[in-house]
């Protein structure tokens, strides 16, 4: 006979610290703490940050990795508004449809990162996105069927930058592997101005953080 154990991280071994995100196990009253955090963040602030997510294992393999593909990554350096449109100065110069903002960075595609990788595997589990689906009150998720942008690694290099922007999608996640040397801020802003503490607050996420950001309609996001 051999002694009971928790449950498994299902194909993401070492990634996560699982004694403080236990987010393989909904029963256990931390998992549910845990959602609640994550909400409360999301209410009060916009945006909900999961320090020391990753092991330290994890995150020294997933920088090994993005440096291994870096030199294969697409690089994009555009200008846009932020809505991602055209310019358009007919309502009148200083309209946000007519400034133009701008985005630089290099992006490693999910179909160039190995079936194996630490990240991949994160992505892929059932378990976080059960998880990420029960801190943003859905009853479900699907992960997207994207081939090359279900999962992106960005590398944001001296001058790069992610302009001023209204995001696509209803909510974001990220994953910070590493601070920037200097800059590196994720600045947001609320557009209800009864909610102060989304109001251009900078944040700056160590290696291994996690991040769930709802900006869609409420947020400008920026990470320069």
């Amino acid at each position: 006979m051999t002694a009971a154990t928790g449950p498994q991280a299902s194909g993401y071994n070492g990634v996560v610290d699982l004694s403080r995100y236990p987010i393989n196990d909904p029963a256990d009253p931390a998992y549910r703490a845990l959602v609640q955090a994550g909400q409360d963040q999301l209410r009060d602030q916009g945006v909900a940050q999961l320090t020391g997510f990753l092991t330290p294992a994890a995150v020294r393999q997933m920088l090994a990795l993005a440096g291994q593909l870096a030199a294969q990554a697409w690089a994009s350096d555009q200008a846009h508004t932020v809505y991602f449109e055209p310019a358009d100065d007919s309502a009148g110069p200083d309209h946000p449809r007519a400034l133009l903002q701008h985005s630089a960075k290099k992006a490693i595609a999910y179909d160039q990162i190995p079936a194996d990788a630490a990240i991949r595997r994160l992505y892929e589990s059932d378990d976080l996105t059960a998880f990420i689906a029960a801190v943003l009150g859905k009853r479900v998720l699907y992960r997207s069927a994207d081939p090359l942008d279900a999962l992106e690694i960005a590398i944001f290099g001296d001058g790069d930058e992610l302009g001023w922007h209204f995001d696509n999608s209803e909510f974001s996640v990220t994953v910070m592997y590493q601070q920037a040397e200097a800059g590196g801020h994720f600045d947001y802003r609320g557009d209800d101005p009864g909610i102060p503490l989304a109001a251009g607050r900078p944040w700056r996420g160590g290696s291994g953080d996690y991040s769930v950001a709802v900006d869609n309609d409420r947020f400008l996001l920026a990470e320069t």
